[in-house]
């Protein structure tokens, strides 16, 4: 499963941003980020290319961090591919 709505919000306060301050740097109304936060919106490629250069994460990165884990996965796995997430967050900055 994908959660683009988490990450978003994630970098956006990691990012110091307030919802309206965001929604400034895009071009969309505070109410429709908060929409798309709570995963009521679904965001254009476009929007999200906007997102992640105001947020300053490239744009790979918030489809990575996006995918969220199957219980499936065995533990050893899950540890090492939230790593991966993690490492890529830390370089792509």
């Amino acid at each position: 499963m994908i959660n683009i709505a988490r990450t978003i919000r994630i970098h956006r306060q990691d990012a110091g941003l307030t919802q309206a301050e965001l929604a400034g740097r895009v071009g969309v109304e505070s109410t429709y980020l908060s929409a798309l936060e709570r995963g009521k919106k679904e965001p254009s490629i476009s929007l999200l290319r906007r997102l992640a250069l105001a947020l300053r994460t490239p744009l790979e990165v918030i489809f990575w961090e996006s995918v969220e884990l199957s219980s499936k996965i065995k533990p050893d796995d899950r540890r090492i591919i939230e790593m991966a997430k993690v490492l890529a967050r830390h370089y792509a900055h």
